[in-house]
Parts: C-alpha cells; sequence; structure tokens
C-alpha cells in the first residue's frame, strides 16, 4: 500500500511540474545540415558571413563558412581533431581551436594554422575569448583546468592560471576583467590575466557565457543554472536554478539578445527561452531534435548549430 502511494505521489508531483512548465510552439527559419560530424561552435562577422567548426573527437576536425547568411556552405577538412570553439575579434579575425593548442584563422585565406608551444600536459580547448589581436585567452579542460593566454602571432601561450578543476568557458568584460567557468568552479581576473581569484559560485558545471552589444553578461551551468552578471561591483544574480548533474539531459549552450531576451539548449533538442530576464521559462516545442552545442545572436536571428552538421536558425 505504502510503495503504490509513493508512485502516485512521484506520478503527481511530475504531472504537477509539468503542468506548471510553459511550453511554446516556433517554427524555424532556416534548416541545414551540411556534414555528418558535430558542429560546436558558430560565429557571425555580418549579417552574411559565418563559420562553424566541429568535428569528430580523435579523428577529424572540420570548418564551413558562408557569405551567404546560409544557403551555401565551404566545407574544409583542417586536422584529424575535433574543434570545439570559436571566437572573433574586433577587427574580423576569427579563431578556432580544439584538442592541442592550435589555432586556426579561419578568415585567412588560406587558413593559418599557428601552433602554440606550452608548458604542461595536453590541452583539450573547450572555449576561446578574443579581445583584441594582442589579447587572446583559452581554456582547458583534460582532467585539470588551465588558462592560456596569448596573441594571434604568438608562437607560444603563456599559462596564467591552473587548477585541479576542469575550465570550460571564458569571457571579458572588457580587458582587464576576464571570467572562466568550470566545474563547480568561476574565477576572475581584473588585471587581463595575470592573476586570478575564485569567486564563491558553486552548484553547477559552468559551460557558456553569453556578453549581448551592450554589455550584459549571462553565464549558463550544465544542469541549467543561469546566472546574470553584472560589473563594477562584479554581481552574480541566479535568474534560473538548475538540477541535478546528471539527473536531466545536459545543457551547452546560452545566447541573449539583451538583457531581457535569451534562449538556453542543449541535448536531445531541448530549447528553452526567455522574455523577461529569467523571470519565466518557456520550452520551445515542434522543432527538429538535434543535440545543440553552440547559438549565435547575429543581431535579428539566433543560430543554433549542433549533432549531425545541423544548423538551424530561429526568432523568438
Amino acid at each position: 500500500m505504502m510503495l503504490v502511494f509513493r508512485i502516485s505521489l512521484i506520478s503527481l508531483l511530475f504531472f504537477l511540474f509539468n503542468s506548471c512548465t510553459k511550453h511554446e510552439s516556433l517554427d524555424y527559419h532556416d534548416y541545414i545540415k551540411i556534414s555528418d560530424k558535430e558542429l560546436t561552435g558558430i560565429w557571425f562577422t555580418d549579417l552574411n558571413q559565418a563559420f562553424v567548426v566541429g568535428g569528430t573527437t580523435w579523428s577529424a576536425g572540420i570548418t564551413a563558412s558562408t557569405k551567404d547568411a546560409w544557403k551555401n556552405w565551404q566545407l574544409d577538412s583542417l586536422s584529424d581533431k575535433e574543434l570545439f570553439c570559436i571566437s572573433g575579434t574586433p577587427n574580423g579575425q576569427v579563431i578556432g581551436m580544439g584538442i592541442e593548442l592550435w589555432a586556426y584563422h579561419l578568415n585567412e585565406i588560406p587558413i593559418r594554422i599557428q601552433k602554440l608551444k606550452h608548458v604542461g600536459p595536453f590541452r583539450f580547448v573547450r572555449s576561446i575569448a578574443a579581445y583584441s589581436n594582442e589579447l587572446v585567452m583559452s581554456v582547458n579542460a583534460n582532467g585539470n583546468g588551465s588558462i592560456e593566454r596569448f596573441s594571434i602571432y604568438a608562437d607560444s601561450t603563456q599559462t596564467v592560471f591552473e587548477s585541479r578543476h576542469e575550465l570550460n568557458a571564458i569571457c571579458y568584460l572588457d580587458s582587464l576583467n576576464w571570467l572562466a567557468g568550470g566545474y563547480g568552479l568561476v574565477v576572475h581576473s581584473k588585471n587581463g590575466g595575470e592573476s586570478w581569484d575564485t569567486l564563491d559560485i558553486q552548484g553547477d558545471q559552468f559551460v557558456d557565457f553569453s556578453k549581448t552589444v551592450h554589455g550584459s553578461l549571462f553565464m549558463l551551468g550544465v544542469a541549467g543554472t543561469v546566472y546574470k552578471i553584472t560589473n563594477n561591483p562584479l554581481r552574480f544574480e541566479k535568474i534560473r536554478k538548475g538540477g541535478v548533474i546528471g539527473s536531466q539531459a545536459p545543457l551547452h549552450a546560452i545566447c541573449f539578445k539583451d538583457a531581457n531576451e535569451g534562449m538556453i539548449a542543449g541535448e536531445n533538442g531541448f530549447i528553452q527561452i526567455t522574455r523577461n530576464s529569467g523571470d519565466d521559462w518557456i520550452v520551445v516545442d515542434d522543432l527538429p531534435v538535434f543535440d545543440v552545442k553552440d547559438i549565435f545572436f547575429d543581431g535579428t536571428i539566433y543560430w543554433l548549430c549542433g549533432s549531425e552538421g545541423t544548423i538551424m536558425s530561429l526568432k523568438i
């Protein structure tokens, strides 16, 4: 009898939770598959020109580019190791990185490969942020974590931070203030990476940042935690509570249009949006199902990329 009661209670709670969750059906704007390999990062330099990177962990590193927003993509094979991330500088440099500290300058013809030397163990570069040609930083997640700093023409990197925790995401607020996040860890530099302080932000594995053109900054955890971050003074406001790591499909990407409207997404086609800075989160239904790895907002449309070479765009 007690077992039946418990099962009924669990079913009731599940029903109530799903009844309270808001849903909305949206139509995609564009949808295309350009490869059979996963795409891990997408970056636009303007409304027409875009780059993606990806591959298969130990067998392929790929990139693709378009000059007409999405209609025609030129696919290129780069190496035998996957690229995990992409970023651009204000003057048009577009850099892809992944396994090994090789920086692929995707906007240059032919593509220039910057083979960076470093001290220490093998690197899995999960995120890169390029403030300028002279100031680029990347984070490593390969059992331990590290932050590397370099310029686009350097032949080596400077390891400016090391941790026993893997690091998955990095971003800048300005040239001096930088944040990096990873497994139960968020660190902050006030001096362009010279030194780093550990912040009292825990409870998730932080995997992505989103910075709007007006400077609003957001951070996502794999279990769904979302923080809104303000500077001067540095402040973290939790606008979405995450679950237990491993209890649901992991989230990988966050992208905000402005301080109010944004999107989070992850595996098994999970996409959730907010239009009021996280007061309400709405599950998006009736879209093609794929694992979303990255999102970019081009000023008008959200562009998502992920598994099986998929690229999709949405207006919300």
